[in-house]
């Protein structure tokens, strides 16, 4: 009788152990192939433990998330909603979208059924908000409206999106509302300047201003690029009698001025902004036309500028990554500014101050804990199908047999052949 060892091929030895390690390889990650949470979609979708629906929908139309949400150029940007802030007084708007489970959005968000909406103010004596919900056609998309009522207070503000009264996801974002200036009570009434100011010299006329003790003043300039430069000087701003005057000088190269500080290495901001479309030198003068870079204004003026499409495009956070930010002569220092939505593709970006020196309309630049963020790599998701424990432990048996088997076969065939 012919030994088992050579009636078995070289060929059905070698498939024989294959056979063995194919079965280990599937025992060991097929549970991950099964989880549709190890696939990759290029959408980063938060983890969340809240209840699913009685009425479970499709996997494309479950409620995952609320991210903020613009259109830019036709292209869908969302994520996370920026703190931002305000000047007392001022409305503001902030779009947002619900999310898919496999971070769908757009059309497919607005195919998620029973979505219902709701926002609150944590402080409502400092911001009060409205909510309208859907916006038009857009089925799962939101407008949260709010307004500073307050100053020197913050408040933040929650949107709550539920599926079919259920399946809650929240994101909040808080607003600050800027102290309004002190203003300054003089003991006597202050009068006007009487005499005559001496313009600076070697400065376009049209960009001097003079300021009144009484009423003082307001100067408009266009840059280069046609952004828009306002600033407004409150009357009682100079002393009772004193003659002043202010320029504005757009400043188109930035190798003129000191580069922004270096950007932090870690933490939840960068310190730093890339220079927007607007930078600009103003400057304050005595009656004389000489320069007073000293000079303090007893109430602060209001510096505006306007941001441009691109200002946005490439600010990190978007609109709430716009901000003023100031020379003070040793260096940069950002103030507290608060951005409105023009309607036009354009943007208003206003901030007080009470000195002056250059100013810029900066750029947020992404900070240290953003970067490299990468939701990392996973494997595809072949179903929703999960075999058991017991499956699992006899495919993973039935392999090591296999792959021994096979061990013992090739040693018989060795030694028949020997």
């Amino acid at each position: 009788m012919p030994m088992l060892g050579s009636a078995i091929s070289r060929r059905w030895v070698v498939s024989l152990a294959l056979v063995g390690l194919v079965s280990l390889f599937m025992a060991t990650f097929s549970a991950n192939w099964a989880n549709p949470a190890s696939a990759t979609t290029g959408t980063t979708v938060p983890a969340t433990n809240t209840p699913v629906p009685t009425a479970t929908p499709l996997p494309d139309d479950k409620l995952a998330a609320v991210y903020g949400y613009s259109l830019i150029d036709g292209t869908f940007t969302g994520g996370p909603i920026q703190d931002s802030t305000l000047v007392p007084g001022n409305t503001a708007l902030q779009r947002y979208i619900a999310i898919g489970a496999n971070g769908y959005a757009g059309s497919k968000s607005d195919n998620m059924p029973n979505i219902t909406a709701t926002v609150t103010s944590s402080n409502t004596g400092c911001v009060t908000v409205s909510n309208t919900f859907p916006v038009g056609s857009w089925t799962a998309v939101g407008d949260v409206t709010y307004e500073a009522v307050g100053s020197g207070c913050s408040s933040t503000i929650t949107i709550e999106l539920r599926q079919g009264g259920v399946n809650p996801h929240q994101a909040s974002f808080k607003i600050t509302v800027n102290q309004l200036p002190a203003t300054a009570v003089p003991t006597v009434a202050p009068s006007e300047f009487t005499g005559v100011a001496t313009p600076p010299a070697g400065v376009d006329s049209s960009a001097v201003k003079s300021i009144s003790p009484v009423n003082g003043g307001t100067l408009s300039v266009n840059t280069t690029g046609g952004s828009k430069i306002d600033l407004e000087v409150p009357g009682g701003a100079t002393n009772s009698g004193e003659g002043a005057q202010v320029s504005i000088k757009p400043v188109n190269n930035m190798g003129e001025l000191p580069p922004p500080p270096p950007k932090a290495t870690q933490g939840s901001s960068s310190g730093t902004f890339k220079f927007g479309s607007s930078v600009v030198q103003i400057t304050w003068y005595d009656d004389k036309g000489t320069a007073a870079d000293s000079k303090t204004l007893n109430r602060s003026a209001k510096v505006c500028m306007t941001a441009t499409q691109a200002d946005v495009d490439n600010a990190h956070g978007g609109p709430s990554g716009l901000g003023i930010w100031r020379h003070n002569g040793t260096e940069w220092v950002k103030l507290n500014s608060s951005v409105v939505n023009n309607g036009d593709g354009t943007w208003k970006v206003c901030a007080y101050t009470s000195q002056f020196s250059p100013f810029a309309l900066g750029l947020e630049v992404e900070p240290p804990s953003e970067e490299g963020a990468d939701a990392g790599a996973g494997l595809p998701a072949t179903g929703d199908y999960s075999p058991n424990g017991l499956i699992l432990l006899i495919a993973a048996f039935a392999g090591v047999a296999m792959v021994g088997a096979g061990a013992v076969a090739a040693r018989r065939v060795r030694r028949s052949e020997s």
